[in-house]
């Protein structure tokens, strides 16, 4: 399944398999309903949240389903099929999903879903994303804040990523126009600082503090 629904031109063969992988140990250490980060971590609410049932039984029951329907229409097990027949027969159990974004790897109805929505949530996505060693889940520490994310070294994650097709998703992003976003921070004017105190009548005095640059 990974070959048909993971990008195979910027992962390769191996990194395919190391994707499934984590994905199978990530299922296999899933914990259901799980307590939820509590209400002064989330908006603010109060009550306890619990997290979704394990989706395992679900997603197991689909790929038994597809190596069911590999057998009755090719004669062959799932994995012995075509990447494309493989894809064909992924989309048709999900022609009738209507999306129009990934889901949360958890919250996923399909496996394959699933799969997709593990690696694209990943700190490996992200950094070949923008071929960068960004570590969106690893601590940098305080002394990388403010360096710009090195560029990835060749075949450091997978394979060189390979040209999107025209689309929004193989624009290069577009700079900000001038606006708010771009201007420089402006220095305050400096002027006197004003001090009080209370004079010995209680009534309050201002004077210029001359140890304050005008």
């Amino acid at each position: 399944m990974g070959a048909a629904v993971l990008p195979a031109g910027t992962l390769g063969a191996e990194g395919i398999e190391r994707v499934v992988i984590g994905f199978e140990a990530w299922i296999a250490g899933f914990e259901p309903v799980a307590e939820q980060p509590h209400g002064y971590l989330n908006r603010g609410r109060a009550e306890i949240r619990y997290g979704p049932p394990h989706p395992g039984p679900r997603w197991a029951s689909q790929i038994e389903a597809l190596e069911l329907e590999a057998n009755r229409r090719h004669r062959a097990r799932f994995a012995e099929l075509s990447v494309e027949i493989r894809r064909q027969l992924i989309e048709g159990q999900l022609e009738r999903d209507e999306l129009d974004r990934l889901p949360g790897p958890a919250q996923a109805r399909h496996v394959a879903l699933g799969l997709m929505a593990f690696f694209y949530d990943s700190s490996e996505a992200a950094d070949l994303c923008y071929q960068a060693s960004i570590g969106r889940f690893r601590c940098r520490g305080l002394s990388a804040l403010g360096r710009e994310p090195q560029p990835l070294a060749a075949g450091e994650l997978g394979r060189e990523p390979q040209p999107l097709p025209g689309g929004p998703l193989g624009r290069e992003p577009q700079r900000l126009s001038a606006g708010p976003l771009q201007r420089e921070p402006q220095t305050p004017a400096r002027g006197p600082r004003r001090r009080a105190w209370a004079s010995d009548s209680g009534r309050r005095a201002t004077a210029s503090d001359p140890s304050e640059g005008s």
